[in-house]
Formats: C-alpha cells, sequence, structure tokens
C-alpha cells in the first residue's frame, strides 16, 4: 500500500492536481480517453514493479541502453522538480501572499528524501487520502460536467508514459522483495485511484482555461483555501519521488538539483508544463514500451519467452 500511494503521490503532482497537465492531454477529448490513461498507467505500474523486483536496479533492465535510459530519466525527473518548484512558489503566494514558498519547499523535499524510502511512504501515506478526499468533494460539488470530445489513444499513451518517467522508476527502484501478486496488487491499486482522480479532475477543469484550472473552479465553487492546501500537498510528493529518483541517491547532487529547480522555477509553471510535459511524453513513450517488451521476451520475466525458445 505504501508504494502504491507513493506512486499516486509521484504521479499527482504540480501538473495533475492544477489541472493543468489533464487540460493539455484531454482537453479536446471526451472521458473514455482518460479512462484509457488510466488503465495503461495500473498496467505499466505492473511493468516497472516487476522489471524492479526481478533486476534490483530496474536501469539494468535496460541492457547496453541502460546509460541512455538513465540520463532521460534523471533529466524528465529535474523538469518536473522544476515546474513542481514553480507551481508551489504560486501556491504559497495563494496562500499566504509572501515570495519565496519555492524555497521553503526546496529545503522541506530535501529534508524528507534525506531520511530514505520508509520516510517518503509515510508521507505519501498521509497526504494521499487527503487529496482523494478534497477532490471528491469539489467534484460533488460540482453540477456542470462536458464529458464530450474525441476518443484517442495517441495522447493518452503518451501521458502514461510521462508519467512513468518518474513515478514508474520510482517504484521501480523501490520494488525489491516484490512478487507477482505483490505488483499486480500494488498496480490494480494505484490504478484504480489514479483513474478515479484523473475523471474527477478532468470533469471540473474542462472547458477552464487559466494557468491552474483546478484552483480557479475550485475558488468558484467556494473551495479556494482548501483546493490550494491540497495541490501544494500533491506537489510535495512529487517533488519528494522526483528529487528521490534523479539524485540517484547522492545527498550532494540533491542539493544541486534543488538549486537548478529554483533557478529554472523563475520562468514560471504553465510555460515549463506547456513546452516540456509533451516532449517528455514523446521520448517516455519509447521506454515505456522497451520496458514492455523486456517484460514479454527477457527469459528472467516471462514464460512466454521459454515457450518460443522451444
Amino acid at each position: 500500500l505504501g508504494t502504491a500511494f507513493a506512486f499516486v503521490g509521484t504521479v499527482i503532482g504540480a501538473g495533475f492536481a492544477t489541472g493543468r497537465e489533464i487540460l493539455l492531454f484531454f482537453g479536446e477529448y471526451s472521458f473514455v480517453s482518460v479512462i484509457i490513461a488510466g488503465f495503461l498507467l495500473s498496467f505499466f505500474c505492473y511493468c516497472f514493479l516487476r522489471l524492479g523486483a526481478v533486476y534490483g536496479n530496474i536501469f539494468l533492465a535496460f541492457g547496453k541502453f541502460k546509460i541512455p535510459v538513465k540520463i532521460f530519466i534523471i533529466i524528465a525527473n529535474i523538469c518536473v522538480f522544476c515546474a513542481t518548484i514553480a507551481g508551489t512558489e504560486e501556491i504559497i503566494f495563494n496562500l499566504f501572499s509572501f515570495h519565496g514558498g519555492g524555497i521553503i519547499t526546496a529545503l522541506l523535499t530535501l529534508l524528507i528524501v534525506f531520511f530514505g524510502t520508509n520516510a517518503i511512504k509515510i508521507v505519501n501515506l498521509i497526504i494521499v487520502p487527503a487529496i482523494i478526499v478534497i477532490v471528491s468533494i469539489i467534484f460533488f460539488q460540482d453540477s456542470q460536467y462536458d464529458l464530450s470530445g474525441k476518443i484517442g489513444f495517441i495522447l493518452p499513451f503518451c501521458y502514461a508514459s510521462m508519467n512513468l518517467s518518474t513515478g514508474g522508476f520510482f517504484i521501480g527502484k523501490n520494488a525489491n522483495g516484490f512478487t507477482k501478486k505483490d505488483c499486480l496488487i500494488c498496480s490494480v491499486v494505484s490504478g484504480t485511484i489514479l483513474t478515479t482522480l484523473m475523471f474527477f479532475v478532468y470533469c471540473i477543469v474542462k472547458n477552464c482555461d487559466s494557468s491552474m484550472p483546478f484552483i480557479s473552479k475550485s475558488v468558484i465553487l467556494g473551495f479556494g483555501i482548501i483546493a490550494n492546501v491540497v495541490l501544494y500537498l500533491a506537489m510535495l510528493t512529487t517533488l519528494i519521488g522526483t528529487l528521490d529518483v534523479s539524485a540517484v541517491n547522492n545527498k550532494y547532487l540533491a542539493i544541486a538539483i534543488s538549486a537548478i529547480g529554483l533557478l529554472v522555477s523563475t520562468f514560471g509553471f504553465s510555460n515549463i508544463v506547456d513546452s516540456l510535459y509533451p516532449i517528455m511524453g514523446a521520448v517516455g513513450g519509447a521506454i515505456t514500451v522497451s520496458s514492455v517488451i523486456i517484460l514479454i521476451l527477457n527469459p528472467k520475466l516471462s514464460h512466454y519467452y521459454n515457450r518460443l525458445s522451444l
């Protein structure tokens, strides 16, 4: 359960919880595409858990491509970290009307990451249920939903792949000792929670054009302060996961990445999300497809491969 919530917490960060990410990928699409993306997140979650459980170090599963894959994953996580730091700056200003929230958040994230994986899971076990409750309340307070639009498969795949570049490698590196049953349960739990939250946020933010549509709609419904608090918590969980992956257990590198995140965050939250997230989705797609192929064809993981050999 701790691993499932850690995966959910990493995915529902700045782009997701503000609604900006959902609007960018699914604004012109129907709710069916959102459901497809949720299913893919669950399936890919299982793939990354299995690779991490078998190889210990998930990057070893990619063989001679492990170094370029690792470089991309580190860069992708740093990009998400920068966007999320920018988001926390806006949220802190909305709540308390002062600048410097990004610095405070970066220091808090560093502190939690320094305490290790168990601390990260405990934080997510507390924060994720709070996010689920508040998003559900806001969803049921809204009475106008637009579920229409196109049905597509490419964007849902890119969306899921982009999030696996962060959340997938975070859970993959912490899946030691997991059995097939553990991986299946974890992926089903996290997939169910994410699909539900994605659908709720999709309904809330669709046709709401702003930098942070979830906040804007929540203010209209009378939940502005609560939404900002929950959004901040969601961003914190993503910051923890992305910093943990990109720092590769090096405290000095974690400090350096935090400094870079604060510098890049000055470009603004919406600019970073709109510019970098689609690119991450495309490149992440190639890595995600590779992980599925490895899962199917690698003799360490698949009886199917052994039957082909015969």
